[in-house]
């Protein structure tokens, strides 16, 4: 969420991964959003959406895309043009949402807790974050894998940091949002935030 010419190499690393590049990326997206569909309620905002490979989830209206890479968003356009995408610093105001996604995104983020707080305002009362991240006691494991060509390279090189249980805690301390769920999933190299409005 930081401006967009220090960030380009980000976004193309995600949508890189979001059309698989690696033998496992696929797999690992296929995961991730088996993982997150059961908590995910309409209408929903998926940030960091690349290609809009989760959009085929949901019938027009209840999904909206977005991204900070206008290629990603050009692909996505044209793959899914029943759903609308948009760069995230051009979403349309006041627009509110029962669900925003970021589905192995915050590791991206240099600043994930300012992040959170902005897409906390375009939450509904009842709404939730929805987050995926891999865990940091599998870091090396991660990053020997894209060296030999198992996930996105990219990608890997592109983190900023990795996030556990205690860290999200301390991210979302003082905000208006609980942690109403987590668990690891892949064998624990994955988890899954869910951060609800407590107001």
């Amino acid at each position: 969420m930081s401006n967009t010419g220090s960030n380009t190499s980000n976004t193309r690393s995600r949508l890189m991964a979001d059309q698989a590049i690696g033998l496992l990326s696929g797999y690992l997206r296929h995961v991730r959003v088996s993982t997150v569909t059961p908590y995910l309620t309409a209408p929903v905002l998926d940030i960091g959406c690349g290609s809009g490979y989760l959009s085929q989830t949901f019938p027009s209206g209840d999904y909206t895309g977005a991204d900070i890479d206008e290629d990603s968003l050009i692909v996505a356009r044209k793959i899914h043009p029943e759903h609308p995408f948009y760069l995230i610093n051009n979403l349309p105001d006041g627009k509110k949402f029962d669900t925003i996604v970021l589905l192995a995104v915050i590791e991206h983020t240099a600043n994930p807790c300012a992040l959170i707080l902005r897409l906390a305002e375009k939450l509904t009362t009842k709404g939730k974050l929805v987050i995926t991240t891999p865990h940091p006691s599998f870091q090396q494991f991660y990053e020997l894998g894209a060296r030999i060509g198992l996930f996105s390279r990219t990608a890997a090189n592109e983190h900023h940091q990795y996030i556990d249980l205690l860290k999200m805690k301390s991210i979302i301390s003082g905000s208006q949002l609980i942690l109403t769920t987590y668990h690891r999933f892949l064998y624990g190299a994955n988890q899954l935030f869910i951060l609800s409005r407590q107001d």
